[in-house]
C-alpha cells in the first residue's frame, strides 16, 4: 500500500510538471508572437538611432532563442529528458489511487 501511494504522489507531480510545461510553451509561443509582430510593426529603415538599433537587434536575437526552445525537437528532446509522457509508464498502478491514509498502520 505504501508503494502505491507513493506512486500515486509520483503521478500527481508529474502532472504538475506536464502542465507547468504545457504553460511554459504556451508563454514562450505568446511572447514570440508579440516578438514577432512588434519586429515587423517598428521602422527599421533608415537612420535609426543606435539604441533603437541595439533594441531591435535584441529582440531579434530573443526571438531566435525562442524559437529553439519551442521547437518540435527541442520540446521532444525535454519531453524525454523530463520522462513527462514515458512508455510504458512506470507510474501505472493497475488498481488506480489508493485510498487516503488514515491510520499508522494504514501501509
Amino acid at each position: 500500500m505504501a508503494h502505491r501511494r507513493e506512486l500515486s504522489d509520483s503521478r500527481k507531480k508529474r502532472e504538475e510538471d506536464r502542465l507547468a510545461f504545457l504553460r511554459w510553451i504556451a508563454d514562450a509561443r505568446r511572447e514570440a508572437d508579440d516578438l514577432r509582430a512588434t519586429i515587423a510593426i517598428v521602422p527599421q529603415n533608415g537612420d535609426l538611432p543606435p539604441d533603437y538599433q541595439r533594441m531591435i537587434a535584441w529582440a531579434r536575437h530573443r526571438l531566435a532563442e525562442l524559437e529553439g526552445q519551442i521547437a518540435i525537437e527541442r520540446i521532444q528532446a525535454t519531453l524525454v529528458e523530463r520522462q513527462l509522457y514515458r512508455e510504458p509508464d512506470p507510474l501505472f498502478d493497475p488498481e488506480g489511487d489508493p485510498p487516503p491514509k488514515k491510520n499508522y498502520w494504514d501501509d
